[in-house]
């Protein structure tokens, strides 16, 4: 009797089946691959002067390294922790070219404290800067005013003010590196200092400071920690770059 041996062979449906799996695989695994390599790289700051340079690293200056980075948060958390630290001849020459500035702008006007009037309180914040490596390149001080006690409507109208998206900036950066124009950065120093208030508001003089007149500070200017002082920082800014 004749032995019949049946072997079975993929059809051309298992063929295409089993081929579709292998490339849903493929593509699940690449998409897996590209978001790790998105989640390794997020955060890193890309150098733009580098875009057209195939060696950057022999062609850029050092320049590179002396990028600074505030630290976060406050180095003391009053102006007598302040005082305490053997750096305190530093910070108070710091704080001493602060006012002066201050001063220069005519950020505020002395004056008899008013009847019925509460006078905002303020604080000095005290930050390192450091580079790169963490060495310290320079310390700052700002006034900053108790903004939290001003009220909507009679402090403060508005607090808008314009913000530049991310997506702005990498066109911006897409157009000069295709068209090998030059880009230029610059740096308000104390841009808040630039806004003029319309508003009458009084601040306690400044903490530790204090000529012992018992007067108040009518501003004039806005400080750090006034609730419009974004809004009118870029209310002036936008006036003189139109003119």
């Amino acid at each position: 009797m004749e032995e019949i041996i049946i072997t079975e062979t993929p059809t051309y449906e298992g063929e295409q089946e089993e081929q579709d799996m292998h490339e849903v695989t493929e593509n699940n695994k690449q998409k897996a691959e590209t978001e790790d390599k998105l989640r390794k790289t997020k955060g890193v700051r890309p150098d733009y002067r580098c875009l057209n340079n195939p060696k950057p690293e022999d062609e850029v200056s050092e320049e590179r390294e002396e990028i600074f980075a505030a630290e976060i948060g406050n180095e003391f958390h009053s102006l007598k922790e302040a005082k305490a630290s053997p750096d305190w001849p530093e910070w108070k020459d710091v704080i001493t070219a602060k006012l002066d500035q201050y001063r220069e702008k005519g950020t505020w006007e002395l004056v008899d404290k008013p009847a019925d009037t509460i006078p905002l309180t303020n604080k000095w914040v005290f930050v390192k800067k450091r580079d790169k490596q963490g060495n310290i390149i320079k310390n700052k001080a700002r006034l900053v005013v108790s903004g939290y006690g001003q009220h909507l409507g009679y402090d403060y109208l508005e607090t808008h003010l314009s913000i530049v998206q991310m997506e702005s900036i990498r066109a911006i950066l897409a157009i000069a590196v295709a068209k090998q124009l030059k880009i230029q950065q610059m740096d308000v120093k104390g841009a808040y200092l630039n806004g003029i208030l319309k508003e009458t508001i009084y601040m306690c003089q400044p903490n530790g400071f204090e000529d012992g007149t018992k007067r108040i500070c009518y501003l004039i200017r806005t400080l750090y920690g006034l609730e419009q002082s974004g809004h009118k920082w870029n209310t002036e800014f936008n006036r003189k770059m139109k003119k």
